[in-house]
């Protein structure tokens, strides 16, 4: 009887150690707008593949515009390599940090390199999502968060 107590206990206690050690769902649409510009993410996750559809929106008087785009990152902690035909190289890395997912992208241009990392992690409410960015590069740290709510 203590057996079967004890082995059940266990097994809860593995059961709830591995929901918790899910990664969030960042999966939703989420916007940020001030003074005449937004910024829209809709992001899908299935398992390690996390998809930001990208859509902006500025005006300033008479002028207005905006662009489209798609990006996807593979959060299993590889780095990617790129070379493009002109001789530039791209690293990417992209992994969760407990209830956070982190991206690292470092690019070599010449002897122009350029350091940065995002990170992106929802409250605990669910409903508001925070994106900060550390870009490094050889100008010196440039630091910036936005914050995006649900809808």
């Amino acid at each position: 009887m203590r057996i079967r107590v004890l082995a059940l206990t266990v097994t809860i206690f593995c059961v709830a150690a591995v929901a918790l050690a899910q990664d969030p769902s960042l999966t939703g649409n989420w916007t940020r707008g001030d003074h005449g510009s937004s910024t829209n993410y809709k992001i899908e996750q299935q398992g390690v593949a996390v998809t930001f559809h990208i859509t902006t929106h500025f005006s300033g008087g008479s002028l207005s515009g905006g662009t489209n785009g798609t990006e996807t990152y593979t959060a299993d902690g590889v780095e990617r390599e790129k070379t493009s035909d002109s001789g530039h190289q791209s690293w990417l890395t992209a992994y969760w940090q407990g209830q956070t997912l982190v991206i690292v992208r470092v690019t070599k241009s010449s002897y122009h390199v350029v350091a940065t990392r995002d990170t992106w992690t929802v409250s605990e409410d669910g409903m508001t999502l925070t994106k900060t960015t550390r870009r490094v590069d050889m100008d010196g740290v440039t630091e910036s968060t936005e914050e995006f709510e649900r809808h």
